[in-house]
């Protein structure tokens, strides 16, 4: 029987608005109650960064 798979995304219209500090909080209450789950992060951090940088640089 295959496994159920749970996915939760976390974004914001804002840089810096807290995300990663939101994940790293629940990260810490899933492993006390040893619960298994996967973080990932991309490598870009904002559109207005890249778009400066093309039309800029």
């Amino acid at each position: 029987m295959p496994t159920l798979t749970k996915c939760l995304l976390i974004g914001s219209s804002e840089p810096y608005s807290g995300k990663t500090a939101t994940i790293l909080g629940l990260a810490s209450q899933l492993q006390e109650r040893q619960i298994d789950f996967t973080y990932g992060k991309p490598i870009g951090t904002c559109f207005d960064d890249a778009f400066s940088l093309i039309t800029w640089g």
